[in-house]
């Protein structure tokens, strides 16, 4: 294979494995923006802020994320990513998991 054909595999390779699979994903990381401002949170506690607040419930939903460990996985997935001007960042490691934060860029 030629140098740019490889490129282009690998580039096509990481977009597969990082950052958000489509609009949905998108549209979770603005309403978790929304919801948690600048403080850091966790997955487990997106989720369970979720059943209070509708239009993060409808965004989770709207993922297809049914459990903690989905949306942990999706949050992983799309760290350091630029989304409509919010990028998300890993704060801290405690005894509940990682703590994100959601910073403007």
């Amino acid at each position: 294979m030629e140098l740019a054909a490889l490129r282009d595999r690998v580039a096509v390779l990481e977009r597969w494995w990082r950052g958000p699979r489509d609009a949905a994903d998108e549209r979770l990381l603005i309403a978790i923006a929304a919801a948690a401002g600048s403080l850091p949170f966790t997955s487990r506690q997106v989720f369970a802020h979720a059943r209070t607040v509708p239009a993060l419930a409808a965004a989770v939903q709207d993922a297809d994320i049914g459990s903690v460990r989905e949306l942990g996985k999706l949050l992983r997935r799309v760290e350091g990513v630029c989304i409509d001007g919010l990028r998300l960042e890993r704060d801290d490691v405690v005894r509940g998991g990682i703590l994100w934060r959601i910073v403007r860029v």
